[in-house]
């Protein structure tokens, strides 16, 4: 199962969080349908404030822990990697 797949199944939640990951991943047609995390985060890091960075990270914990692969979790800061590498990124942890 990819990400988009496993996202799309998911039931509204109670936690506004991963409704926000649901409606955002539903809203985006081009969204990449792979587990690939390095193509899902080239594709949305740009895209995400330090709140929504948050709340895909938790989407994609809860879809390694339903996966049984939590070797993967290792991959979960490729996201925020690229963002604080990418001059174009205007939400940045650290601007001095």
């Amino acid at each position: 199962m990819t990400f988009k797949s496993f996202v799309l199944s998911l039931p509204l939640q109670q936690d506004p969080t991963i409704n926000w990951v649901i409606t955002f991943v539903k809203s985006d047609a081009n969204f990449p349908d792979t587990d690939d995390i390095e193509i899902i985060a080239k594709h949305v890091y740009l895209q995400l404030n330090e709140k929504q960075t948050l709340a895909f990270q938790k989407a994609l914990v809860m879809y390694w822990t339903e996966a049984g692969n939590l070797n993967l979790m290792q991959a979960e800061n490729h996201i925020v990697d690229l963002q604080d590498a990418d001059d174009k990124y205007l939400f940045k942890r650290y601007q001095y």
